[in-house]
């Protein structure tokens, strides 16, 4: 059997990647939290030549190691990211912090997990609080496993060529809750262009391919933009109805997708159209390497969903109801994912403490499977920084 003990490690694709080199240069570059059963199903998957068709790399504080093609090597326990200073942190004012002294922060750091006894006052924290752990002038991620009583250590942030690699506190802590199989609900909410959707359909590629779950369904509100004229009805098939709430989705999914693309195979499609439940047909849509499916909530009615990735996006357009619905639909071993900035609501009535994503949030805050995280530096370059900056006080 298998160990459950995750590691972190990114995986490069040979081809662009220099294997003489310690660092790594060039995409696709994808980070992974694997166990040991979980490395060896992804290694099962060989090219015509045998290969797994990938390096391997630890994660490290300053470096990455490289590792022979197809070897996943880990580390030994004591082998871990060590606590750093505050520089590459980010905005850390919105964390719970906690000052332990030198020897305890140091055992954190070495053994992955500490007893909240050892953090005064953590008994009062919701379930998956975010922390910061300050000791010896270093600081550590940490997040609070109730359940438990322990706190977690959660793997610094870290920059390489590559978008969606965690370079600040909130970004690792996403990153973090995406891949834990404890959390079965995640959260994640931020201003445009802040990686959210990025981050959620590259976790969803990694899960899928290593089997964790079957396939991606994703999800997102019909209401128009607030002020803008209603379209009306779109004549077509259920696939054609839906077309134009797709654009920005299979956009997000085609980059992502790019990142994966030495791991993926063709998905067969015989030619002929799918089968809706009601007897509507409805168009194959583009071939993303993985199952998923973009759908409209008024489709979900009925579902008992399971190993599955369930991602609303852009969820602070819906109503508690419509997340309810949303979540309810998941069933055994699969993982509900709400994004969305609660600063562009659409929504007729609603603002930002009443929709459904900041409701869920509010709702689901003491639930031990739950977590969320509020991402705040927009990573879009070009006027969308200025937009972000000027406006973020006003909604």
């Amino acid at each position: 059997m298998g160990t459950t003990k995750k590691r972190e490690l990114l995986l490069i694709d040979p081809g662009s990647s220099d294997p003489s080199s310690s660092h790594p240069v060039g995409l696709p570059i994808v980070s992974l939290m694997m166990t040991e059963r979980e490395k060896e199903r992804l290694l099962r998957k060989k090219d015509s030549n045998g290969h797994s068709g990938h390096f391997a790399y630890l994660i490290k504080p300053e470096e990455a190691e490289a590792l022979p093609i197809g070897e996943l090597v880990y580390p030994s326990t004591g082998d871990v990211i060590q606590g750093s200073n505050h520089a590459g942190f980010g905005d850390i004012s919105q964390f719970t912090e906690f000052s332990v002294p030198a020897d305890i922060f140091r055992r954190f750091c070495e053994e992955g997990h500490a007893d909240a006894a050892l953090f005064p006052g953590s008994a009062g924290l919701n379930p998956n609080t975010c922390c910061i752990i300050r000791g010896d002038g270093e600081i550590a991620l940490g997040i609070y496993r109730r359940a438990a009583s322990r706190f977690l250590r959660v793997p610094n942030p870290y920059r390489v060529q590559g978008k969606h690699t965690p370079h600040d506190a909130p970004l690792a802590f996403a990153h973090y809750m995406l891949r834990d199989p404890y959390i079965r609900t995640v959260a994640l909410s931020g201003p445009a262009g802040t990686g959210k959707s990025s981050m959620v359909l590259q976790a969803a590629f990694e899960q899928i391919i290593m089997g964790r779950f079957k396939r991606l369904l994703i999800t997102k509100s019909t209401h128009q933009a607030r002020g803008q004229i209603n379209t009306g009805a779109v004549p077509g098939d259920s696939y054609k109805k839906f077309q134009d709430k797709r654009r920005a989705v299979h956009a997000t999914l085609s980059r992502v997708r790019e990142e994966f693309a030495h791991l993926l195979r063709p998905i067969k499609n015989d030619g002929q159209p799918k089968q809706a439940k009601k007897g509507a047909q409805t168009t194959q849509g583009p071939d993303f390497g993985i199952p998923v499916d973009i759908l409209p909530l008024n489709d979900m009615r009925g579902d008992d969903n399971k190993y599955l990735f369930q991602f609303a996006e852009e969820a602070q357009n819906f109503i508690p109801e419509n997340i309810y619905l949303f979540g309810t639909r998941a069933g055994l071993n699969s993982k509900v994912v709400l994004a969305g900035d609660v600063g562009q609501v659409d929504l007729p009535n609603c603002d930002g403490k009443t929709n459904g994503l900041a409701d869920a949030i509010k709702t689901m805050a003491k639930i031990e499977g739950f977590g969320h995280v509020r991402l705040i530096e927009c990573l879009r370059k070009g006027p969308a920084e200025d937009f972000v900056k000027a406006y973020k006080d006003r909604f």
